[in-house]
């Protein structure tokens, strides 16, 4: 995910610190020449996010660690870029052999590897049963696996029916609940996947309730009436959204069918529309999290990953203001704005902080999965914008 350059290693430490948590390696490898029996009975296939330690004995100048990245490759000193991803450990290591050895004689090289962990999923369970919440996905689970993780249905199976909410409302596939618990190897017992929320109805008797999940204050459920409630009553019962709620991504989630709400202006004139949209009983309002950040990195007080409120492009003056300012020693004419368009293009731009601070240059914008690197002015070689190319990794954090 990312790569060794010792201008900003330290500050990467930081953004990935604070970006994703961190998971204990589930094992290790290692291997030279052709050697992999001992590290498993099975050939390990690598992975993205596996991290590598590179040795060449004799040539420290070479020795590197490095993470394969998202799109399966890593980028060594003296082998350059290398489609790691599917590759065996010794495989990788013939192949970096032969690379070396074009100028260096019988290079021995070692391969060690720190699997990257399973990936772990967030799966929701509404409605009629016994806990409804979020819940952790591991690959193979089934929807008897998270109806158990939920405490079980809250009613006899033969009221109940469910249904399975996929692509942020993209999909809704029905579950026959009746089917499943008949014949729980049936096809019924469908395979979850990360992200997915599972609504349990009752349909024997309407429940006069709501459930609001997701960035509010007090997720759950709410009794309402027949008539129902309005979005504005809603979330003043769930304590109002939080700090890191996507307002404008809201859903509601009605028989099945998932409607987007943009909720940007909930609170500010009670007679707006979005306010008075009413929440019928049965139904689910999600309020998910902001995905829109950009990064801060450098010479500033509190290097980080930010989020765009409401997925509005920021001033670089008022990201700065969040960043705490630079720092004393920063080389506040020579800071870099990395960015990624929509087809994965990256380019570096210059910006002269002090002109603009001081209004000689126009103020720009910080828009989601944008960089801004601000060099130290005691660097003891100049500093090469092009450095900062290795940090679009990080960019694919800014967006999740």
């Amino acid at each position: 995910m990312k790569r060794s350059i010792p201008i900003i290693s330290g500050i990467l430490l930081i953004v990935l610190a604070n970006a994703v948590m961190i998971c204990s390696p589930q094992a290790t490898f290692a291997a030279t020449g052709q050697s992999e029996a001992s590290a498993s009975s099975a050939p390990y296939v690598l992975r993205v996010d596996d991290q590598l330690d590179i040795n060449v004995a004799g040539h420290d100048d070479l020795k590197a660690s490095v993470t394969v990245l998202s799109d399966g490759t890593i980028t060594l000193p003296g082998a350059g870029t290398i489609r790691a991803q599917g590759m065996t450990i010794s495989a990788l290591t013939g192949m970096l052999t032969t690379r070396y050895g074009r100028t260096i004689n019988q290079p021995e090289v070692t391969v060690g590897v720190r699997s990257a962990p399973l990936p772990v999923g967030r799966v929701s369970v509404l409605g009629a049963v016994r806990t409804p919440g979020q819940f952790t996905s591991r690959p193979n689970f089934r929807v008897l696996d998270v109806i158990a993780a939920a405490g079980g249905l809250a009613q006899d199976v033969s009221s109940s029916k469910a249904t399975i909410i996929r692509d942020g409302g993209g999909q809704s596939i029905p579950v026959d609940l009746a089917a499943l618990y008949s014949s729980p190897s049936s096809t019924s017992n469908l395979e979850i996947l990360d992200g997915d929320v599972i609504l349990v109805d009752n349909v024997a008797a309407q429940l006069f309730q709501v459930q609001v999940t997701g960035e509010v204050a007090r997720p759950g459920s709410y009794p309402v009436s027949k008539a129902g409630t309005t979005v504005f009553d809603l979330l003043l019962q769930a304590g109002g959204p939080t700090k890191a709620a996507s307002l404008k991504d809201a859903q509601i989630l009605h028989n099945g069918a998932v409607q987007v709400i943009d909720l940007r202006g909930y609170g500010t004139n009670l007679t707006d529309k979005v306010n008075t949209v009413r929440i019928l009983p049965g139904d689910v309002l999600q309020i998910p999290q902001i995905i829109d950040r950009y990064a801060m990195m450098g010479a500033v007080r509190s290097p980080n990953v930010y989020n765009l409120p409401d997925g509005k492009p920021v001033s670089l003056r008022s990201a700065l203001v969040t960043a705490g300012g630079t720092d004393s020693d920063a080389d506040v004419k020579h800071a870099t704005l990395l960015r990624t368009d929509a087809t994965g293009k990256t380019t570096t731009t210059p910006v002269d902080l002090a002109r603009l601070l001081s209004g000689a240059d126009p103020d720009t914008q910080i828009d989601s999965g944008d960089i801004l690197y601000v060099p130290t002015a005691k660097a003891k070689q100049p500093f090469n914008p092009m450095q900062l190319l290795s940090l679009v990794p990080i960019i694919g954090l800014l967006r999740r």
